[in-house]
């Protein structure tokens, strides 16, 4: 099996035994890829191509190169989730003008990986971030509908105020008219009566009070 694994270009996959999920994508080439077409490429590129292969040796060697430095996570994830990735990190976003990622599609790549690359604590990390990313959505989207209607009220505020300042200033001011009271000696007796009255009363209610304090202490004795 030695000299065989030597002799000939088996997958390291095949020569292990028992070989978990995990190790098998560690190690995996992508099928896609030729290894001779890729040396073919880049020894090419290091001559002096015509003018017409230039931008065909160019891109052969980008090509190459792309294939060789896949990782392994690019390979577990797949052509789409690494896509569907690209694409949300150069999306625009509604509330800034520079390119967000999309955490729901980070959270299933780390689901994804989980499969493959078991992490302890990770399934239960990745709920909570999950669900700490509803929330937050959620409390933003309330805050953003908050500032829009308080912005809407602000909006007509100012908008009504302009009119009753443009209104008030065509108005012509009316002069006011000042109203004196006259007071005579007997509203004065009569203010004094009713005072004289309303002490009289309060030391009635005093001595009322007082007698049931009294009342009370005597039962307490």
């Amino acid at each position: 099996m030695f000299a065989s694994a030597l002799l000939g270009p088996h997958d390291i996959t095949t020569l292990i035994r028992d070989t978990e999920a995990h190790e098998r994508a560690l190690f995996s080439a992508d099928p896609s890829t030729n290894s001779t077409k890729h040396r073919r490429a880049t020894r090419r590129g290091t001559m002096f191509p015509t003018e017409g292969e230039k931008e065909t040796m160019v891109s052969r060697i980008h090509s190459a190169k792309n294939h060789r430095n896949q990782s392994a996570v690019a390979r577990v994830l797949g052509g789409d989730m690494m896509e569907a990735i690209r694409k949300s990190a150069n999306a625009p976003s509604h509330r800034t003008n520079r390119g967000e990622m999309n955490i729901e599609i980070l959270l299933r790549g780390a689901e994804m990986l989980c499969k493959v690359y078991p992490v302890a604590g990770a399934k239960e990390k990745i709920a909570s971030l999950r669900q700490r990313y509803q929330e937050v959505s959620e409390s933003v989207a309330r805050l953003e509908e908050r500032v829009s209607y308080q912005t809407e009220q602000l909006e007509q505020m100012n908008l009504s105020g302009s009119y009753r300042s443009d209104y008030y200033d065509t108005q012509q001011p009316e002069p006011v008219q000042q109203h004196t009271a006259d007071i005579t000696d007997e509203d004065i007796e009569r203010e004094l009566e009713e005072i004289r009255e309303l002490e009289l009363r309060k030391r009635t209610l005093e001595n009322r009070v007082s007698g049931m304090e009294r009342d009370l202490g005597g039962l307490l004795r």
